[in-house]
């Protein structure tokens, strides 16, 4: 929640490091820096967001070929040559995007009131 909402009064304002908390690597990753912070990747990532292996912003191209131009999902997501899903897990708050999001499952297309959309998806 923090990632996306960072000025909430009880998010941290910085993350702290324990590099011998049990369990976590000691690489110069997000995986191994989240752990040693005690949260996600994600959230790291929106803190840190020039740790090597953090995905990097998605940038729009709306004159790419075969992209719709509305301001939806599935459109933003074309334009930034990416799946819905890592597009509204950046973005959630974007129009049409699933209620809950994995990258590898089907199940979690999900839109209040439309019904299960992993078989309209075409970026899948």
């Amino acid at each position: 929640w923090c990632a996306f909402y960072p000025s909430i009064e009880d998010c941290p304002k910085k993350l702290v490091l324990d590099p011998s908390r049990a369990g976590c690597c000691k690489a110069s990753t997000a995986a191994c820096f989240a752990c040693q912070a005690d949260t996600t990747e994600t959230v790291w990532c929106h803190f840190y967001p020039s740790t090597e292996d953090c995905p990097k912003k998605l940038v729009l191209d709306p004159s790419r070929a075969g992209c719709c131009k509305a301001s939806t999902a599935t459109c933003l997501a074309c334009q930034a040559d990416t799946t819905v899903a890592v597009w509204c897990a950046s973005y959630p708050s974007t129009q049409f995007c699933p209620t809950k999001v994995k990258e590898d499952d089907s199940s979690s297309w999900n839109l209040p009131g439309i019904g299960d959309l992993s078989k309209l998806n075409p970026f899948r």
